[in-house]
Parts: structure tokens; sequence; C-alpha cells
């Protein structure tokens, strides 16, 4: 299931909101840093958003694409 807004705690499941800090890695990507107020885990997620021109290069392999 694709979440709009938020993620989820890969130790708990517990639903997490907000991330607690961002950061751009390309022109297309965005490194998320979580932390779970529930089992205090901390995480991080690459996400990328799909565009025409977008490249391997653009984005890690383990990244999330969002169409």
């Amino acid at each position: 299931m694709y979440r709009v807004f938020g993620s989820e705690c890969p130790q708990c499941g517990a639903d997490v909101i907000a991330p607690v800090w961002s950061e751009h890695v390309s022109a297309h990507c965005v490194r998320n840093t979580w932390s779970c107020d529930t089992c205090d885990l901390q995480f991080e997620e690459v996400v990328c958003l799909s565009a025409p021109d977008l490249t391997a290069v653009d984005c890690p392999p383990n990244a999330k694409e969002i169409s």
C-alpha cells in the first residue's frame, strides 16, 4: 500500500507521521530520516519522483519510485 504522507516503522509497524530530517540527494530524489515514537528505531528512506528524463544515476537502487 502506498502512503500519501508518513511512513511505517519497519521494526514495529507503527505509523510515523513526519520525518525528522529530509534532504535532496538529486534533482528527483529525497532522503528522509524517520524516528519511531513507539520503539525508538531511527531509519532512512530514499524516495524518487518519476520523471521522463530520470536515469539510474539519479537515484540509488533501493529507492522507492513515486509516479
